[in-house]
This record gives structure tokens, sequence and C-alpha cells, in this order.
């Protein structure tokens, strides 16, 4: 059968405009696509920026009066012509490339632009300034109109498509002037790039959508733009620097991943490399390198000495394997995704997929996530294999670990019973401990167990009491002797065995009715004996010789 073509192939163009933006959500999923965007400008086939050039600046400016708020980023590459006009074309894979014989990324052509067209209600524009020219394409229109979706040149092809100028300075300057910044403002390591390369790029958009009161929450957007798996890349390879209504933030440092503490037994990545043959579920084996005509890939796993998901601020959202190319990040998934109950020690793992045959199949728009497909499928059982059996290492030393805790705990536990048993204990092994008994006295020092030296007649007592006496409530029985650590001494120091005569000068305390008891009022305070036995002021009810007292009501 034969066909005659008679038109071009034809999209509907609000739909296209649709289907190729809509992945487009939050400010900082396309702040990520712009800073993809200035790395992939710095490689050599494109500006070929020095790696010590190699910066950028994110400027942020809350509305103010009538001017709208603003988001832009500058880099030191310095758009051309030619960068601009493929900018300009709609999900074209050749947009980013320049030379065949260097393998880069091959881009979708939509994510800076997807961003640009979608969540802003003012004008949108890529400004490029190189060797003396400029060079100026952007939207405007209704938000998700047709309209809108269709570049043109700013403000008109005459003064904004190659036009001749006489300063970059002074391009510079007007394009900064909006954001209340100057060319000084800017960190030294911009500046010196920008006055050694004469070129700058400025990408920026008016009247970012979703704001409140149209000001920007900075901390929380470079909080959520240095996690994302887009800048992750370009982070590592580009410092990036952040403005905020004419201030750096971050104290002047340039963003960046916060680093991950590691397992402090597993402190180093650990590297699997992928067979070039991988198994399906049916049995069959597919290839990892396209039969050899791709490089190897390798699978990295990291630990953590948190534990991740129940970090969700700093952690949860670096609880995943990310998939990524030599040159560009394909996506990620959660590790909790792997598996149906993820396995114990799992929380504290986190991973890279580097694997060059996943590019282009399995990218989609957004890089959110890679492809479904059956190399994705075999990639992912071999990363739960690999996964599960670091993860078994981490929960065994993890378990050891509790277990050395708690028996620390049990022997400190232990410690601590056998002091307090010893208060009450004789030293030498004689008598039962009780007051007045054989034996009865302190401890020889340390708790040896060697013999006591009693001596016979009393020269001194000693106690320990709190200084705002002691209150003890309704029908509590208490042994005074041992809570007030009561101890009977001759002039060389020995102890001797001695009754103690416990007295109390509150005339409100009633007749006790047998030896040994004594009631006591309801707010009663027994306080200790002097060191001669004379009460703390007028004696009371006759004193007791037992050391236990009851407290009624």
């Amino acid at each position: 059968m034969s066909i005659e073509r008679t038109e071009r192939i034809r999209f509907h163009e609000k739909g296209t405009l649709n289907a190729v933006t809509r992945w487009i959500a939050a400010h900082h999923e396309g702040i990520a696509e712009w800073c993809k965007n200035v790395r992939r400008q710095y490689q050599v086939d494109r500006a070929n920026v020095p790696d010590d050039h190699r910066a950028a600046v994110l400027l942020l400016l809350d509305s103010r009066r009538e001017k709208q708020a603003r988001i832009g980023v500058l880099d030191v590459g310095g758009a051309t012509l030619e960068d601009v006009t493929a900018w300009s074309s709609w999900q074209d894979p050749e947009a980013s490339r320049r030379s065949p014989d260097l393998q880069e990324e091959e881009t979708q052509g939509n994510g800076g632009k997807a961003y640009m067209y979608r969540l802003f209600s003012g004008m949108t524009r890529i400004l490029g300034v190189k060797e003396g020219r400029r060079n100026c394409m952007g939207f405007e229109g209704l938000p998700e109109s047709v309209e809108r979706g269709t570049p043109g040149w700013v403000p008109s092809a005459a003064e904004g498509r190659d036009v001749e100028i006489s300063s970059w300075r002074a391009e510079l300057r007007e394009a900064l002037a909006p954001y209340g910044v100057t060319f000084d403002d800017l960190p030294e390591i911009v500046r010196t790039a920008i006055t050694a390369r004469q070129a700058f790029t400025l990408v920026e958009g008016e009247g970012p959508c979703g704001l409140y009161k149209g000001r920007i929450d900075s901390e929380e957007l470079i909080e959520k733009l240095v996690r994302h798996e887009q800048s992750t890349l370009c982070l590592e390879q580009v410092a990036f620097y952040g403005m905020h209504n004419g201030r750096l933030i971050n104290n002047g440092k340039s963003l960046m991943l916060p680093p991950i503490t590691p397992w402090p037994e597993l402190d180093r990545p650990i590297i699997f490399e992928i067979p070039d043959q991988l198994p399906l579920e049916k049995g069959q084996m597919i290839s990892t390198t396209e039969g050899g005509t791709r490089e190897r890939g390798r699978f990295v796993l990291h630990t953590s000495a948190d534990n991740m998901p129940a970090a969700y601020k700093n952690l949860k959202p670096r609880w995943q394997i990310s998939y990524r190319t030599k040159h560009q990040m394909i996506g990620a998934k959660p590790i909790s995704e792997f598996f149906a109950a993820y396995p114990p020690g799992a929380q504290y793992l986190y991973g890279t997929v580097e694997l060059a045959a996943l590019e282009p199949a399995y990218v989609e728009h957004g890089r959110r996530r890679p492809k479904p497909g059956p190399l994705v499928e075999a990639l992912d059982h071999f990363i739960s294999e690999k996964v599960r059996e670091i993860a078994q290492q981490i929960n065994a030393k993890r378990q050891q670990k509790l277990d050395e805790v708690a028996l620390d705990h049990v022997h400190e536990e232990n410690r601590k019973l056998n002091e307090f048993k010893n208060q009450f204990l004789p030293s030498h092994g004689e008598g039962n401990g009780a007051p007045g008994g054989e034996g009865y006295g302190p401890r020889t020092p340390g708790g040896g167990g060697g013999l006591v030296e009693w001596g016979t007649v009393p020269d001194a007592l000693e106690h320990s009491a709190a200084e705002g006496g002691l209150y003890i409530g309704n029908g509590v029985a208490v042994s005074l002797r041992s809570l007030w650590n009561v101890n009977v001494r001759d002039a060389r120091g020995r102890p001797v065995r001695a009754a103690l005569e416990w007295m109390t000068s509150d005339l409100m305390w009633p007749q006790f009715p047998k030896a040994g008891n004594l009631k006591l009022g309801r707010k009663a305070a027994a306080r200790s004996a002097s060191r001669s036995g004379e009460p703390l002021s007028r004696p009371g009810p006759s004193p007791s010789r037992c050391g236990m007292w009851t407290m009624c009501s």
C-alpha cells in the first residue's frame, strides 16, 4: 500500500502546550530546571566556562507597591543568537546540543520554558549578552494561552535580535536594577567571571504565581530547591548563590545540600557494579549496556546515622534511589517503593544508580521518575537485593548496639541496688543489720567487706539532713536513722553501737500511746537533734527509743 501526504504533521497548539507544561507545579521545580540549564550551558560544547568561573546567582524580589515580584537566575555563560533561537522551539531534543562529537545529555527543550509559561503572570524572558551583542526572547500573554506560549523577540526583533551594544556593564546594570542589585553587590566569583568573559545570561519572570501577598519565602524555597533531584548535579558543579531583596542569603555562602552524617561503621559509599545482563521476572535476560554499545553502570549506596523517614523535613526527601546518567538526572523513587514492607535497617540507606542505557528511552517529562519498562524493572530488582543486603548488616550492628546499651543499663541498676542494700547490711557479715543489733554499723570504705574496729564510748553524732527539714505525709512510716544517715562515733572516729533518742520541740504533737510509735500533727516537720543530744528548742513529748516513726491523721 502507498500513501500520499499533502500536509505537514499537525498538533493542537493548546493541547500540546498543556501536555508538555502541566508537570510544573511549584517554583522550586521550575528554578531547578533553570539551574540544570545553567550547568548545561557551561559545558565545553556550549559556553565552555572554566571551572573557576562556574558560578550563578538566584535573584528573588518581593512585590513592592505597584511593582510585581520577580524571580531570576543570572549566570556567566552569555546566551547567543543560536542559543535563544534554539530556546524558542518547544519539544526540541537537540535544543542544548551544539557538537555532534560530544555526547552530552539529550534534553527535552521544555523544562525552563514550561516554568516561564505556566507559573508567571507577567512577562518572562531570556536575555543574553556576549561578544558585544544582545539577544532577548520571551513570553507574554494571558496565563496558559496559546498566545503566551508563542515566544517572541523582546521588545522587538529590531531591538532584541543580535543587537550590537556599546557596554556589557550598562546592559548588566539595567538588567539588575529591578532587583535593587548593583554589580558590586554580586558575589566576588560572579563579578570576576563576568568581567573576564564580558558576558552574562539572565532568565527571569515577573509576577510569580501562588505567592502570599507577593512575598517569597526564600528560606523554604531554598530548602526545597537544594533537595530537588534536578538541582543535585548542578550544585555539585556550579557555585550557586542566592539574593533576596538585594541581600545575599545563606550568609553569603553558595547553596548546597546539607551533609548527611553516615552510619558510624559504614561511613563510606558502598559501590556495586551493575552486571551486563540482568534477569527479568520470567527468566529472560536484558542488557544494561545495549549489547555492549553503552558504558556499564554502577549502584552507589550511602548510609545515614539517623532514621531518614522519621526526619520529615531534612532527611525524608532524600530517602530515595536517584537514577541518572553521566550527564543528567532521570528521576528518583523512594526506598519504601521497592518493598511491600522495607527490611529493618533500610531506613538508614539512600543511593544513586548511574546507567547510560537509561537515556533517552526511560526519560519522562519533568524527570521526576524513570519511565517504566523492562530495564527499570530488572534494575529495581537488583537494587532491592543490594539494599536488603546492606540493611541486614546495619540491623545486626544496630541490634548489637542496643543489646550493649541494655546490658549497661542492667549493670547500672544492679550497682544502684547494691548501694541501696548495703546501707542496711553489716560490712563484716555479722548480725541482721537492725538498729542496736549485733554487727550494726557503717560499711568499710568502698564496701570491701573487711573487719570494722568498733568503739565503745560515744563522742559524736554524725548525720545528714536537708536544710529545710523533712516533711512526712500522713500514715507514712520512715526509718529516720537511715533516712538521715545517722552514725555514732567515738573520739577516734570509730563507729559505736548505740541506741538513739529522737526528740521534738513541737508541743502540738500528742502523746504517743505506746513505746515505739509517735503520733505527729498533719504538717509537723521532723528535725534532727543536735550533736550533744539536746533538742533544737524546748522539749515536747517523752522521747522515743525507736528509730521508726509513724505519722497519723
